[in-house]
């Protein structure tokens, strides 16, 4: 089995790394050289075992500065990080044999806060470090022979309200002859399995299959992988199903230029961007496109061409995918609408158009297929109207930012009807929209804190309304939080250690404020 595993890079590590060596710098200048240390031992997280040439990491950010040293673990898994300044440090530990932090591969990790005194040394430390898991499975065909070359993909989930949003975590593969497949070095996490057949002429396939063998991702259920664990997956049986062929051309001026066109396709009675029901081609210079391995559903196929300087084309057309294909497709490329909306804000004798100037209208596509996945930005004039041009037929996301002082968003209405958190669906030349600002709006901050009273740095805090709309905040080095403009609701709020998911809000209780109109309210937030 052919596989690739995808490694990101730990930006913020870098900055911080940059940081501290300028800061180094300019104490060494200073002659101001701090005198504390941070000394210990990194272990296997499983074992027990020591662990050498892992590199530790302390790292602090107070007062607009930001300091980092560094230190790699001897024989024995020791470690000393020298020349550390007092204060709160937070250690992150890397090492070539487990995952790497921070990659899409292994999105969370666990960090230790530790206090240093001034002109203490603080020994004993242990640093423990885990080692990734595997997955592994087997796909079988309905008379449960193995089968060869299925496209095998290791996702992740977004956190947050609504349709379950998969994202791929780095790990693909291709099945081998026994129908096998193998992912080894996965972080401590959750994921969720997605079979495809290769595409190919053939109308007799399989479908796509999630696991534990459903082909919608809604129903799909995360496989929750241990650190230094192997799971193996129970036998994927796929389903047999006929798949049919879109296939058209697109029309218009824009071909008889230099830039190309290019044609999506995504299911539109599933999740906004499955995984298994969307692709993009690019059209031949005759117009010409196609799409094979279609199955049974409803799409929407939208044509974009983009010339520099030049006005934005599209196309879009909805088909109804049963059994048969669907040739003689016509997308005629035309000007792409615009959304025209205003925005009225209620419960203040103030002036509006005093702060319409600071105003801005957000719209991003949250489709999550290229090159529908783009992002908008417009200004209100002093009437609070505003105008996105060119927008391509996709579903996007409205939001105003820098709102008024103390105001809130209430509602987004699409022609005269209410949207659900903005998400609003471009589909005729124009769309108009409202959005109704009311002020009134309150703010909760607080305090994140450990189990012992500290306060903990770098947490994540998260927020819900009564209608199950959710915010995320991370906390400042002081462990504090600071939420503004939320709507009066009866909210729930859970805290988290770095590393850890939000879908863990499951397994905690929360706290819960009762926040009223115009008011502010101070809470400590204890981690569970």
């Amino acid at each position: 089995m052919r596989k690739n595993s995808i490694h990101g890079i730990d930006v913020l590590g870098l900055a911080l790394a940059a940081f501290g060596a300028m800061l180094g710098t300019s104490q060494a200048a200073r002659g101001q050289g701090p005198s504390a240390s941070l000394a210990g031992v990194v272990v296997d997280s499983q074992s027990g075992s020591p662990v050498d040439g892992a590199q530790v990491t302390a790292w602090s950010a107070s007062e607009g500065r930001l300091i980092q040293r560094s230190a790699v673990s001897l024989k024995g898994g020791t470690f000393k990080i020298e020349n550390l300044e007092p204060g709160r440090y937070e250690l992150a530990v890397e090492h070539r044999e487990y995952p790497i932090p921070g990659s899409t591969s292994a999105p969370h990790r666990r960090r230790r806060v530790v206090s240093v005194p001034e002109g203490g040394d603080i020994k004993g430390i242990t640093v423990p470090i885990s080692k990734g898991g595997t997955l592994s499975g087997r796909v079988l065909d309905e008379e449960r022979r193995p089968v060869e070359g299925m496209r095998v993909r290791v996702l992740t989930s977004l956190p947050g309200r609504g349709a379950k949003r998969l994202i791929a975590a780095g790990f693909s593969g291709e099945t081998d002859p026994a129908g096998r497949f193998r992912f080894v070095n996965l972080a401590e996490d959750d994921y969720y399995i997605l079979i495809t057949p290769p595409v190919s002429g053939k109308r007799a396939g399989y479908l796509p299959s999630y696991y534990p063998g459903v082909d919608d991702a809604g129903q799909a259920l995360p496989v929750s992988l241990e650190s230094g664990r192997d799971f193996a997956v129970p036998d994927f049986v796929l389903v047999p199903a006929v798949s049919a062929m879109i296939a058209g051309a697109v029309q218009g001026e824009a071909l008889t230029d230099a830039e190309p066109v290019a044609v999506t396709m995504y299911r539109t009675d599933r999740n906004p961007g499955e995984l298994a029901y969307r692709g993009t081609t690019m059209a031949a210079k005759n117009g010409s496109f196609h799409f094979k391995g279609v199955f049974p559903g409803r799409y929407r196929v939208v044509a974009i061409s983009e010339r520099p300087g030049s006005t934005l084309l599209t196309a879009a057309a909805e088909v109804l995918v049963k059994n048969d294909s669907i040739e003689g497709l016509t997308l005629t490329l035309a000007p792409a609408g615009d959304i025209a909306g205003r925005v009225i804000l209620k419960g203040t004798d103030a002036e509006p158009s005093e702060f319409w100037q600071e105003v801005q209208i957000s719209c991003v596509g949250y489709d999550s297929v290229w090159p529908l996945n783009r992002s908008f930005t417009a200004n209100l004039d002093r009437t609070g109207a505003f105008r996105i041009r060119s927008v391509p037929a996709a579903n996007y996301l409205l939001y105003p930012s820098k709102l008024p002082p103390g105001a809130y968003v209430d509602s987004v209405k699409q022609g005269g009807s209410d949207v659900e958190d903005g998400r609003i669906s471009v589909w005729e030349a124009d769309t108009s929209v409202e959005i109704l600002l009311t002020v009134g709006a309150g703010r909760i901050a607080g305090v994140v804190r450990a189990r012992v009273g500290d306060p903990v740095p770098h947490a994540s805090v998260l927020i819900e309304d009564g209608r199950d709309r959710r915010t995320a905040i991370v906390t400042d080095q002081n462990g504090s939080f600071d939420l503004k403009n939320l709507p009066p609701a009866r909210y729930r709020i859970w805290a988290f250690e770095t590393g850890v998911k939000p879908e863990a809000e499951s397994r905690q209780k929360p706290l819960e404020v009762d926040l009223k109109a115009s008011t502010s309210q101070t809470v400590d937030v204890r981690l569970r």
